[in-house]
């Protein structure tokens, strides 16, 4: 007759080999995260964990260098070092996905509170400049729309599920320009869209308040002819001195793939 493997139940104190097992796990980390404060577990060989140590300190320098490689360019080594360990030490991150350690890395920069943002005020939007690129390369496949021909401002659309619409205060796009400035202030805004299109590559066009706008307000499907109301309504001038530009600029949306046509 066979047996049935006795039930565990969580609320009871877990096997003493077992929480042992997880502080070795805990203190192992701790050590690989921050080994200039945290010693190795006991019996594991210094060789061995230096290796890990610096893998992992490599390959998430490594990501964080491609992600961010505009900002690499100007950050000095020290200053960019200090910041990676920091981040591996201090920064919880809300996902396990290797692919999200850009997103964590841009979280942990919004979260500093020290000298680097007076040294570089741009460096998150100019990081977040480069992410977004990598961000639409892992981007899911839309599904195309049958129409790319628009006619009038009767039809509907309706903005890209990858299309990104924004808006910066330092000049992310021109490193030399943002070098160049020496009051601290920001000279913004400057405005873009990122787009994955129908032919899987990214492209980014340096846009203004008045299109992204109309293409912020197609997050949900609307006709031209609605956009055209609200935007009247908006910017105080006739509706229908409005509608040429207005189509042109949705025209352009579409040829560029930046917003699809509703059947």
């Amino acid at each position: 007759m066979r047996k049935h493997q006795p039930v565990l139940d969580p609320l009871k104190p877990k096997p003493t080999n077992e929480l042992d097992f997880q502080s070795i796990q805990y203190a192992f980390a701790r050590c690989i995260r921050d080994p200039e404060h945290h010693k190795p577990p006991e019996n594991v060989s210094k060789r061995r964990i230096a290796v890990y140590q610096r893998l992992f300190y490599n390959n998430i320098e490594s990501f964080c260098g491609r992600t961010c490689k505009s900002f690499r360019k100007i950050i000095t080594d020290e200053r960019w070092h200090a910041l990676i360990r920091s981040f591996l030490q201090e920064h919880e991150c809300e996902s396990p996905y290797f692919k999200d350690i850009p997103f964590e890395f841009l979280s942990f920069l919004s979260s500093l509170e020290d000298s680097l943002l007076l040294d570089y005020p741009y460096a998150i939007e100019l990081c977040h400049f480069d992410w977004v690129q990598q961000e639409l390369d892992l981007a899911a496949d839309p599904k195309p729309p049958k129409n790319f021909n628009l006619k009038n401002l009767v039809q509907k659309l309706v903005l890209s599920p990858n299309a990104r619409l924004l808006s910066y205060r330092w000049p992310v796009h021109d490193l030399k320009l943002i070098e160049s400035i020496k009051d601290g202030s920001p000279h913004g805004p400057y405005w873009f869209i990122f787009i994955r299109n129908l032919r899987n590559r990214v492209e980014r066009i340096s846009s203004n308040a008045r299109t992204i706008r109309a293409a912020e307000l197609l997050q949900e499907p609307k006709s031209g002819m609605q956009i055209l109301d609200i935007l009247a309504s908006e910017w105080k001038v006739p509706a229908q001195s409005l509608g040429k530009q207005l189509f042109a600029i949705l025209s352009q949306l579409v040829e560029k793939h930046v917003v699809f046509i509703v059947d």
